[in-house]
């Protein structure tokens, strides 16, 4: 017996959907890592290094892995609204709720939809690109460059480029434009 599910309500912005439906990991996969190897390539130009080739193949991998741990603080920021929502609730009408949850519900759920809706949830959004972007930033400098006979100037420039490029603004892309 087949049934039929119908799901309602089950609007989820852009870059969690890519999260959560594993046929679309190869596809992710392959995009980061072509947006990485074009920032390297691109920062490696730009210094003017030598043996391209060889620092690519050395490096790519780490800054690859790096750059996915270091969107993870962003993204975990961008779902903290959705679950303190539900911690601050309390049982009761909508209107009985505590002022904490009313701006969680009323301002920052804009961001699983719209984040450019207010500037509340914009600025979150914001917020979390930056952590993640400092993330990478500190990940590929402690992590990536620090031993890869690059000179101090080198190592930030190269990783400010690639957490400038590669932050994911991803964030900032509103869900409803899929639902219009």
């Amino acid at each position: 017996m087949k049934r039929n599910v119908t799901l309602y309500n089950i609007i989820m912005p852009v870059w969690l959907l890519l999260g959560f439906f594993p046929f679309l990991w190869p596809v992710v996969l392959a995009g980061n890592f072509a947006i990485d190897s074009l920032v390297l390539y691109l920062g490696m130009r730009w210094l003017a290094l030598k043996e391209r080739r060889a620092f690519y193949k050395k490096h790519i991998l780490k800054i690859w892995g790096c750059g996915f741990l270091g969107d993870l603080p962003g993204a975990l920021l961008m779902l903290l609204p959705l679950f303190a929502e539900n911690w601050a609730w309390q049982p009761g009408s909508q209107e009985s709720q505590s002022g904490l949850w009313h701006f969680l519900y009323d301002q920052l759920s804009a961001l699983m939809w719209n984040p450019f809706e207010n500037i509340w949830a914009l600025l979150w959004a914001l917020v979390a690109i930056g952590v993640s972007g400092l993330c990478i930033y500190w990940l590929n400098k402690k992590l990536v460059y620090k031993k890869a006979g690059l000179e101090p100037a080198q190592v930030k420039r190269l990783s400010l480029l690639m957490a400038i490029v590669t932050a994911p603004w991803l964030f900032l892309l509103p869900s409803s434009w899929l639902y219009y």
